[in-house]
């Protein structure tokens, strides 16, 4: 030791970052292929969910990673997102904590990283304590437990780290109702850990506009940012001094997110014509007041 075994640097020493460099260089390359440059919001959100993600968890499984690579990884990942460069620092229109939040609770359900690397390491102790046939199972039931109830034991100080990371939340994992659930299936389920500790947010209740909607990814990425209150409306931009004039651009209106949608004679129009259409009696006048303003 150092050595790396299929990518993943192994090490007697807690991690590093400049252990997790090569993680970090991988994702920055297809962070900047030139195909990421044409991705729409919905795009750069799904490469980011399924590709990046998918990377940092190989590593995730394995070992856990210091926080200030977690850390960089996430900004990384954000500032892709919202710039489409992961060089590139422009204020995120929503919080990172939100975005990690599933769609029921107005988020995005990308994975929290800190979290998930939480709920993988609680994998290693769930092995641990079903004393599966592998060896370095045997190993740390023969030279650190030596015969102890996993449930109580707690690692002395100079047990190796990864040893104390492993049980670092032991009691809030094997206390939760998944944890007995997983004792009668004798299955473990990471997901489940994984949302027990990031805990539950309040439902919201636009999320079925978001969820099970049958438009294209884009719109709606967009009808997400709108019911956040967080589309680039004129209100905005001159708030924070982009604009100097909020107007609407068919009309000399403040420009808001119900105006633009709703309270001007163009979407009017257009709602009216679609309507006509589909043959409803309906005329929707605001974005309503079930839509929760979702702050940083």
């Amino acid at each position: 030791m150092p050595f790396k075994y299929l990518g993943v640097p192994l090490d007697g020493k807690k991690l590093t970052i400049a252990n997790c460099q090569p993680l970090i260089e991988k994702m920055m390359c297809r962070l900047n292929h030139r195909c990421t440059r044409l991705l729409s919001y919905a795009g750069r959100l799904q490469l980011a969910k399924s590709v990046l993600f998918a990377i940092a968890n190989y590593w995730l499984q394995i070992s856990p990673l210091p926080k200030k690579v977690i850390s960089h990884i996430e900004s990384l990942c954000r500032r892709f997102l919202w710039s489409g460069k992961e060089d590139v620092r422009k204020t995120a229109p929503v919080s990172w904590e939100t975005i990690c939040n599933p769609i029921a609770e107005g988020g995005l359900n990308v994975i929290g990283l800190g979290w998930w690397n939480q709920a993988t390491l609680g994998k290693m102790l769930w092995n641990l304590y079903q004393k599966k046939d592998r060896l370095w199972i045997k190993w740390v039931h023969h030279f650190y437990m030596k015969g102890k109830n996993i449930i109580d034991y707690m690692p002395k100080t100079t047990a190796s780290w990864i040893i104390r990371a492993i049980f670092k939340h032991n009691d809030v994992i094997m206390e939760s109702d998944d944890w007995k659930e997983f004792d009668l299936t004798g299955m473990y389920r990471t997901n489940r850990i994984y949302r027990e500790l990031k805990g539950p947010n309040p439902f919201i209740p636009w999320n079925n506009l978001v969820r099970g909607n049958w438009a294209r990814p884009r719109e709606i990425f967009i009808l997400w940012l709108t019911c956040q209150r967080r589309l680039q409306t004129n209100d905005r931009l001159a708030r924070f001094g982009t604009l100097t004039d909020g107007k609407c651009l068919y009309c000399d209106e403040f420009e808001t997110c119900n105006h633009l949608f709703f309270e001007c004679i163009v979407p009017n129009t257009l709602w009216q014509k679609v309507l006509d259409w589909l043959k409803l009696a309906h005329l929707p006048q605001n974005l309503g007041a079930g839509i929760a303003v979702v702050h940083h």
